[in-house]
């Protein structure tokens, strides 16, 4: 998920399930061939969407989130457009590219691990970050790690602190849910539920003082 502004994306209807491995007796890898659709509200009334699509096999998990919001907020309008790539090789993340439209304003990042060194570039210019940096990518568990995070548009660097708050329930397509709730405070503010097998199910925040949600449309 992202960490900026929501955006309209037209949906993927058909989400993958977790199925038994033929003969095995196992549950298929949930992240082999998954589609998380998420719908974005401003004031409880639907302003876009995001999509974030997992495809692993082996070690290698590669991500693609599409966002897209076109709204007005108070007579003003707001348009977000994010389109990211990501790249994990045995838990650990290995890159990540972004393209974003927000409100006008066109950015590009990519930051690339090389052998311990990381290669950062922001509109076209090289950049630092820390090397145990991850993106504000909401959609995994591993932005309440504690570590430092980064503005998935800019590489804006965010000092933030982690908060478990326990368990709680999500409804889900009319399904409850047991979710783990953390909070990150600091630089940025985010509320976030996620499931058992780590999957945002749900993220609030504000944007121009007005409330923001993401909400999961299936399980």
């Amino acid at each position: 998920m992202t960490s900026g502004p929501p955006r309209l994306f037209a949906p993927l209807l058909a989400l993958a399930l977790v199925v038994l491995a033929p003969g095995s007796g196992q549950a298929a890898d949930p992240l082999a061939n998954r589609a998380l659709v998420y719908e974005i509200r401003a004031n409880d009334s639907p302003i876009g969407r995001e999509t974030v699509t997992l495809r692993r096999q082996g070690g290698e998990t590669r991500v693609v989130v599409e966002t897209l919001s076109d709204t007005r907020i108070l007579f003003v309008s707001v348009h977000y457009d994010h389109h990211r790539e990501e790249l994990w090789r045995n838990g650990a993340l290995v890159s990540v590219t972004t393209r974003t439209n927000d409100d006008g304003t066109r950015h590009s990042l990519s930051v690339v691990d090389q052998g311990g060194g990381r290669q950062v570039t922001v509109d076209g210019k090289p950049a630092d970050l820390p090397t145990d940096a991850l993106p504000l990518t909401l959609w995994t568990r591993a932005v309440v790690a504690g570590r430092p995070l980064y503005s998935v548009i800019d590489a804006e660097l965010y000092s933030v602190a982690s908060q478990a708050k326990g368990k709680e329930t999500v409804v889900i397509a009319g399904a409850a849910i047991d979710a783990e709730r953390f909070s990150l405070k600091g630089d940025i503010d985010r509320e976030l539920w996620y499931d058992g097998e780590g999957l945002l199910l749900r993220a609030t925040f504000s944007r121009r003082s007005f409330p923001i949600e993401f909400i999961r449309l299936s399980q």
